[in-house]
């Protein structure tokens, strides 16, 4: 991820949250609970980019465990 993607993806972040933060208080609170569950989830994994985490992600899963599996049961 170059530099200019995650400042434009931060930039878009910021700016959605922005705009949406008026509509939001006149939410139910589970509404406002997973809006932030998922905004804290993006920037999570943005922030752990830079810190240079790397988080297991479900295609490296499939790749690495099911596919190999799956490509011997059938026997290719």
């Amino acid at each position: 991820m170059n530099t200019l993607f995650s400042l434009g993806f931060l930039f878009i972040m910021l700016f959605s949250l922005m705009f949406d933060w008026g509509m939001l208080r006149k939410q139910k609170r589970s509404i406002k609970f997973c809006y932030t569950l998922a905004y804290l989830a993006a920037f999570g994994l943005f922030a752990s980019k830079y810190l240079h985490i790397s988080f297991p992600m479900p295609t490296q899963f499939f790749i690495h465990y099911v596919s190999p599996w799956v490509s011997s049961m059938i026997g290719v």
